[in-house]
């Protein structure tokens, strides 16, 4: 605009076109009006345009131009220097997004007037502010809008809300290092914005407001004491923090993603600041679509060592990250509970790792395998598990090959220790050794190999085992071993363990799994506190790792003559009880006994008798 027109009116007359076959039509026009002053810069009376939030409710509201952004408001009578000041705040925050990504988000309609992206003030929104992911456009609250605007005219301080936002429109690695649509992509696509919300204070030289109480420095050491917080706790690690959205104990409450950017913190702090950003951002941008969040977490593992200019393999191994050439050591099972047959790729693990009882045929029966019972290479067991079970193996990988003896004729449960195929399994009786064919036209061994689809409930048979997973293997001749040659292991696990069955012949089925009523000796049931004294309530517990099983619970209260005095039901593993009898009266002062039914798995399971004591 020439400085001889201010103080002038502009009106832009906007055609909006649909594009037809032989021509194009005007479907509809929009009118925007600029206001200037005769003073260059300012802005006296805002441009009121109509704005389509999110939600689709429909608002007219007054513009506030920047370069890069335009905020909107239902106020008309804000300060314009305050105006101005946040405006040209946020045009750097969004320079500094596009030089530490290498990229601009994407126009989306309704969010973009004249190029510029769109920061509006509406009634409701998905939080505290809303941000598109690779667009342009962001929301926020009026309650939000107030505190910014309000701590940058009072106290020359900036809110957090849209610094955080902006992460979330410069957002463009989800398929990278967020591994798709899970859980663990959220919390990195979170842990981003929740970083570079800090980064973009830092590159445009403004002071934070305040968060949850806390000062803006308050606020970003809590968040940088994550990692400290984390490696504090050896149980943790990544399977069980940022993958499944569960955060280190903290006083600030916060969560997986401030988990996610206090490690990125740690790189900023130790490989070059706001440079090693930029050189990160741009790397993650060039790497291929992850095929699940594992890998994507590996991805990103790569590229913070190409920012960095030296290997961080052992830094994220000490992060207990999952390392790319160790990924093989944890597996995650089914997405239902139930059944599995389970084993280990490694050597030297224990029970521990599942968390559960294990099983193990002995040819007659069933022996139960837990805590540090050591887990024999070649072996296979029962786990009942729950759904999406993880369990990372911490013991050593064969590298030779592996002979696993059977002993007599019969059923045997057994693993592979890679990947791999039936066909190549080397069959051995006495001095005497045969390929698998041989060894079935010989009698020795069944063709046949099972497996079990704890979904279907029945036995599957696949042609190639994984390690993770057991197998039944039928011998007719006492003293066979089968033997596993390291050449010959798949490079890939086929993760196809449980395939289609074919019609199969219920005399040569191998054992069926243990019975749900085995699971009784690992329900440890108590309630608390007991005895009752100060209180009328007790509440009554299924703990360790059986908890997550139990659909249902049933407790019965019994006096020492044996009479039922009162019973309750709910679900879960959880169930309070008032010391009330059938009628709702109190119980007397006294010793009583309780049983408790649990449902898993649709069965349910009784333990035995224990007793309580009631001394008001």
């Amino acid at each position: 605009m020439n400085d001889e027109h201010r103080g002038e009116d502009f009106v832009l007359e906007i055609d909006l076109v649909a594009k037809g076959t032989d021509m194009d039509y005007v479907v509809a026009k929009k009118t925007l009006t600029y206001h200037t002053s005769a003073e260059a810069g300012s802005q006296e009376t805002p441009l009121q345009v109509e704005y389509t939030a999110f939600n689709g409710r429909k608002y007219v509201l007054y513009a506030w131009f920047g370069d890069h952004v335009v905020f909107l408001t239902p106020y008309s009578n804000l300060d314009l220097n305050v105006m101005e000041q946040i405006c040209q705040v946020f045009d750097r925050v969004y320079e500094y997004y596009c030089e530490m990504t290498g990229r601009e988000p994407q126009n989306w309609p309704t969010t973009t007037i004249d190029g510029r992206m769109t920061i509006a003030v509406v009634e409701d929104t998905c939080g505290a502010g809303c941000g598109y992911l690779g667009y342009k456009g962001i929301e926020i609250k009026p309650k939000y809008f107030q505190i910014l605007y309000e701590g940058v005219r009072d106290r020359n301080e900036f809110d957090q809300v849209v610094f955080y936002e902006f992460g979330r429109n410069f957002w463009f690695y989800g398929d990278q290092i967020g591994g798709g649509n899970s859980i663990y992509s959220s919390v990195v696509t979170n842990g981003y914005a929740v970083f570079m919300r800090f980064m973009a204070v830092e590159a445009v030289g403004v002071r934070g407001g305040p968060f949850r109480g806390m000062s803006w420095e308050e606020f970003r050491h809590e968040v940088e004491l994550m990692l400290e917080r984390y490696l504090s706790n050896p149980d943790l690690n990544w399977y069980n923090t940022l993958r499944v959205n569960q955060a280190p104990e903290n006083p600030a409450g916060l969560t997986a993603a401030d988990l996610f950017a206090s490690f990125l913190f740690a790189l900023y702090h130790q490989y070059g600041g706001q440079e090693f950003v930029k050189r990160l951002w741009h790397e993650v941008g060039r790497l291929p679509k992850a095929s699940d969040d594992v890998e994507a977490a590996c991805q990103f593992i790569q590229a913070a060592s190409i920012a960095a200019g030296r290997d961080l393999t052992d830094k994220f191994r000490e992060w207990r990250w999952p390392i790319p050439e160790e990924v093989g050591l944890q597996h995650t099972y089914g997405v239902s509970s139930g059944w599995y047959l389970v084993s280990v790729p490694t050597e030297g693990d224990t029970a521990s790792v599942f968390g559960v009882t294990l099983y193990h045929w002995n040819g007659t029966n069933y022996d139960t395998l837990s805590g540090s019972d050591a887990l024999e290479p070649g072996k296979g067991y029962w786990a009942y598990l729950p759904a999406n079970a993880s369990v990372t193996a911490s013991g050593t990988v064969p590298t030779t090959d592996v002979v696993v003896a059977l002993g007599v004729a019969g059923w045997h449960m057994v693993s592979a220790p890679w990947s791999y195929s039936k066909s190549d399994i080397v069959v051995i009786k006495g001095v005497e050794t045969k390929t698998w064919a041989d060894a079935v036209a010989a009698g020795w061994v069944l063709d046949t190999i099972y497996t079990y689809d704890p979904v279907a409930g029945n036995y599957t048979t696949p042609s190639t085992l994984d390690p993770w997973y057991g197998y039944w293997v039928r011998t007719y001749e006492d003293g066979i071993s089968l033997k596993f040659e390291v050449a010959k292991k798949l490079t890939t696990s086929c993760a196809c363990a449980l395939l289609a069955p074919k019609a199969l012949e219920t005399e040569s089925l191998p054992p069926a799994p243990p019975s749900m009523k085995a699971l009784a000796n690992e329900l440890d049931v108590a309630n608390f506190p007991n005895p009752i004294t100060d209180v009328h309530t007790t509440t009554f517990k299924v703990l360790g790792p059986m908890a997550s099983q139990v659909e249902e619970m049933r407790v019965r209260i019994f006096d020492l003559a044996g009479r039922l005095v009162w019973e309750g039901e709910a679900y879960g593993p959880e169930l309070v009880w008032h010391t009330d009898n059938l009628a709702g009266q109190y119980l007397a002062n006294g010793v009583y006994l309780y049983q408790v039914q649990v449902k898993v798995g649709g069965t349910w399971i009784t333990t035995s008798l224990k007793k309580l004591a009631i001394y008001r």
